[in-house]
């Protein structure tokens, strides 16, 4: 079958773990923050058993054992729904085709052979398409779709993008994150008072200093003049916002909210790095 029909090159791998629907719709969710294309996914259906094969666009096929079933209640006919809404918002087109309990079997045994993907005929994807029938559930209920799809991504630290000067505090942000954001502040405000010489001056009239006035030390190269006001007004806005309310009282926040915050930080770090002196631009 050119869908899974693999050369011996073709990369196979094999994620979560069989009769258990978290391990599994986790496995998926991982794919897709991978940021690997997804060229197609597969429904590997055996009566009411289904495990899943994701074809990656640069050669490669990542099966997810059978930890969904359908035609009951349960985790397992949840599970599959969230997959399968996953799936679709992303774009990921679906297919589902009638397998054996034995390929299935092999599949959770990490076993499937070459003769097997050449076995699965264009014949058994089933037409017309049901898997329809399995998006129930959590998402016609009042909370909606969007948020029970939120739910299932984790907040993972974007390493990449990020600051190499806070890349220690992005490392310990999921074992102390109040302290990894105070951090964040405080080294913020250290960098920018001693680039501009602001001794004395502290909080968010450091950046009011060094940014705002018509004067400020630092300013970037920008065509227009409002573009570098609304950047210079990012950092007073942070500090003002979320930073004096977290020195003055312990706050609970869930681990999307922590993230969240960081992240607007290291916007502050990345603009931070890239402003020069106001005297350099008129030069």
């Amino acid at each position: 079958m050119e869908m899974l029909a693999s050369q011996k090159d073709t990369r196979v791998q094999y994620h979560g773990h069989a009769g258990m629907t978290q391990s599994c719709l986790s496995a998926i969710v991982g794919v897709i923050q991978s940021g690997e294309r997804i060229e197609r996914a597969y429904i590997l259906t055996a009566f009411e058993r289904h495990g899943f094969a994701i074809k990656l666009e640069v050669d490669g096929i990542i099966f997810v054992k059978t930890g969904f079933t359908s035609g009951y209640p349960g985790e397992g006919p949840a599970g599959l729904a969230s997959a399968l809404h996953l799936l679709r918002r992303h774009r990921v087109d679906i297919d589902e085709i009638n397998v054996s309990s034995l390929f299935l079997d092999r599949l959770d045994g990490c076993r499937l052979t070459v003769s097997d993907l050449s076995a699965v005929t264009p014949e058994q994807v089933i037409r017309p398409a049901r898997y329809g029938d399995y998006m129930y559930g959590p998402f016609a209920r009042e909370t909606g779709e969007s948020y029970a799809m939120r739910k299932l991504y984790p907040p993972i630290v974007p390493f990449g993008i990020i600051d190499d000067r806070i890349v220690d505090l992005a490392v310990s942000l999921s074992e102390n994150a109040d302290s990894a954001l105070m951090t964040a502040y405080r080294r913020l405000e250290e960098i920018v008072v001693k680039r501009c010489g602001l001794a004395g001056v502290s909080g968010a009239r450091v950046f009011s200093k060094a940014f705002q006035a018509d004067d400020s030390v630092l300013t970037w190269d920008t065509a227009d003049p409002a573009e570098a006001k609304g950047r210079a007004a990012l950092f007073f806005a942070c500090f003002s916002a979320y930073r004096n309310r977290r020195a003055h009282k312990e706050l609970q926040h869930s681990d999307a909210d922590v993230l969240r915050e960081f992240l607007l930080l290291n916007e502050l770090y990345v603009l931070e790095s890239e402003a020069i002196l106001r005297e350099e631009r008129s030069a």
